[in-house]
């Protein structure tokens, strides 16, 4: 019986933070310094609405709202939404010869976690940052 009483308790521990993120209040300010100037005043979080806007509507075929840029290092940014209508991850691609890795390092320091990077903040989300090719992915770690 007390095993019992352990492994449920130690379960539900374990399954715990995993749901804890699903109820955080957002603050956008908190993670305006590990977002581009690109992003404009969106952020993890945002409702599709915003979203919509500042992608003037445009979807992708996948269903997925972007925003094409001419000007700059970054091509295009691509919004994903969670079901339930807000943003929950931002891919940012960037012309081929812009050096990518080079510009994360400055602005995220050494990765902390494998080749990317997590950062927790303040309101209880977590940000897992990282590069995919060309690409500068960040994510609400909720989401994996």
């Amino acid at each position: 019986m007390k095993l019992r009483l352990f492994v449920l308790f130690f379960l539900a521990a374990c399954c715990l933070p995993a749901f804890a993120q699903d109820n955080i209040k957002i603050d956008p300010k908190l993670q305006a310094k590990y977002l581009i100037p690109e992003t404009s005043n969106l952020y993890i979080g945002a409702p599709e609405s915003i979203v919509k806007t500042a992608a003037a509507g445009k979807k992708n075929n996948v269903g997925h709202y972007f925003k094409k840029f001419t000007k700059g290092n970054v091509k295009e940014i691509t919004y994903q939404m969670t079901s339930e209508g807000s943003l929950y991850e931002f891919i940012i691609e960037y012309k081929p010869d812009f050096d990518l890795y080079s510009m994360m390092a400055r602005k995220y320091g050494e990765p902390n976690d494998n080749e990317g990077w997590k950062f927790e903040l303040a309101d209880g989300l977590v940000l897992k940052i990282w590069q995919f090719r060309n690409k500068l992915c960040i994510i609400d770690n909720s989401q994996f």
